[in-house]
């Protein structure tokens, strides 16, 4: 019996030990599943952030080393989450799968600029990432006279981020307008003289781009305030109100140039609607930036402005932003692109080719030294060549640099020479090709200076540049943008 008992126990530990043995993988299998089904619902973000540098000779991309990352929500009423503060230019984030599809977009953010990536537009690839340059709308006010008082209900849709409203904003503003301007908030039941927002927005390049304006000396500022907004239409309390807020900012520069946007939404980035419709709408955005100098300038057209005559329930709103991103002013670009460009024995000849180099050549016909690679899909190469038919008796600084893009072959050549010969040579390509289609004054903030450009289109789409900087000047023949 007690023999049969420790057969009997010994198969119960058997089968005891068989099953602890059996048991053991199922768990690790279990653990396994859990820790894959984790990896799957949690999605990597790589990438590389970039932003606008204005150096010479053109705007370059750098990597940003200061930014923030945001997970915008869908909804407004939601607030943003800080998803990483990086120091450095390349990222890796990882977000849960729920999060995002709860999410719109992911912000980057940096007093360089921002940008936002649609979450449906997020591959598995890295990201190139470039912050666009913000542009602070600053001090908006917003006047309301309607005929009798009466209850008005104002709604702004902004496409840029509202820093502060004041009052509040909610959906909108409803107040209790009096003729004479003044305002009950019904949400908090306080008087106003004007409604105040602003915010700031990533405007366009072509934003920038302005063909028409003013140039104004420091002794002139009020005087040229006080003029042209009576003309388009302020009455002396808005103009008061405009000068004292935009002059401080004004005197910081001897010279400014400025121009005004009227009735265009702030270039379509700002709609104001009003219950019931205002009869009068004068909406004045000044632009400016400070410079030192604007002697050659002179060519650039003066804006001409709208004078409004207010009838009925009025609306009035001024704002304004002082610039700070390199700005273009192009002067003769509408008149000179109803002429053609000269068809001499030059521009015929840079139709076909650069002083024999055809254009879509290949390096194996450039004789000179080796190349170097500039940037992907791109070789620059450097040539011995005569450059009197284009430059005269100007000598360049180096020799000229050829690119050629690996699929397309010969597109560009670029002459660097000294900027002390930019009139010569300006004046050389002026007998040859005839008058620019387009001059181009940048303003950048280094040390607020105008630089010039000078465009010529030909008609094979060849491309001539002529470009006075900081370091020196510059002549691109290009069969097709590279940058």
């Amino acid at each position: 019996m007690r023999i049969l008992r420790k057969i009997l126990f010994g198969i119960l530990l058997s089968l005891l030990f068989s099953f602890s043995q059996f048991q053991e993988p199922v768990f690790a299998y279990e653990s396994v599943t859990d820790q894959t089904e984790q990896v799957k619902v949690e999605r990597t973000i790589t990438g590389m952030v970039y932003k606008y540098q204005y150096i010479v000779p053109r705007n370059e991309l750098v990597p940003c080393e200061n930014y923030q990352i945001y997970l915008l929500p869908a909804s407004a009423d939601q607030k943003a989450e800080l998803l990483l503060n990086s120091k450095q230019p390349d990222f890796s984030i990882k977000v849960a799968e729920e999060k995002l599809k709860q999410a719109s977009a992911i912000e980057f953010v940096s007093h360089y600029g921002s940008t936002s990536i649609a979450i449906n537009e997020i591959k598995d690839a890295p990201l190139k990432v470039v912050l666009e340059p913000e542009m602070f709308v600053k001090k908006p006010a917003i006047y309301l006279y309607p005929e009798k008082k009466q209850k008005i209900v104002v709604t702004h849709e902004f496409k840029g981020k509202l820093i502060t409203t004041y009052p509040l904003y909610k959906d909108n503003w409803t107040v209790i307008a009096e003729k004479d301007g003044t305002l009950l908030n019904l949400a908090d039941n306080r008087k106003y003289k004007y409604l105040f927002w602003d915010g700031v927005y990533a405007f366009p390049e072509e934003h920038y781009k302005f063909q028409t304006g003013f140039y104004v000396a420091k002794d002139d500022y009020i005087a040229f305030l006080e003029h042209k907004l009576a003309y388009i239409g302020l009455n002396e309390s808005e103009i008061n109100d405009f000068i004292v807020y935009w002059l401080p900012e004004m005197n910081k520069f001897e010279h400014c140039f400025v121009h005004f946007r009227i009735n265009d939404d702030i270039d379509g980035s700002s709609v104001l609607k009003t219950k019931p419709f205002a009869d009068t709408v004068i909406r004045v955005f000044m632009e400016f930036s400070g410079l030192n100098d604007f002697n050659a300038a002179s060519l650039l057209p003066e804006q001409v402005l709208p004078q409004l005559t207010r009838k009925g329930f009025t609306l009035v709103e001024w704002g304004g932003s002082e610039i700070n991103t390199p700005i273009q002013f192009k002067a003769n670009s509408e008149q000179n692109l109803q002429s053609k460009q000269s068809a001499s024995s030059l521009s015929k000849s840079l139709e076909t080719g650069f002083l024999g180099l055809k254009w879509g050549a290949k390096p194996a016909e450039v004789a000179g030294p080796g190349a170097t690679s500039a940037m992907p899909g791109l070789t620059f190469y450097t040539a011995d060549l005569d450059l009197s038919p284009i430059m005269g008796e100007v000598k360049a600084t180096s020799e000229p640099r050829l690119v050629f893009d690996q699929k397309a072959g010969f597109v560009q050549a670029h002459v660097d020479f000294a900027s002390a010969d930019y009139d010569l040579v300006d004046k050389q390509l002026h007998e040859l090709l005839g008058q620019p289609l387009a001059v181009v004054y940048e303003k950048y903030s280094v040390d607020n200076t105008l630089l010039q450009i000078s465009e010529w289109y030909l008609a094979s789409s060849v491309k001539v540049v002529l470009e006075n900087r900081f370091t020196g000047a510059m002549l691109e023949i290009s069969k097709r943008d590279l940058f």
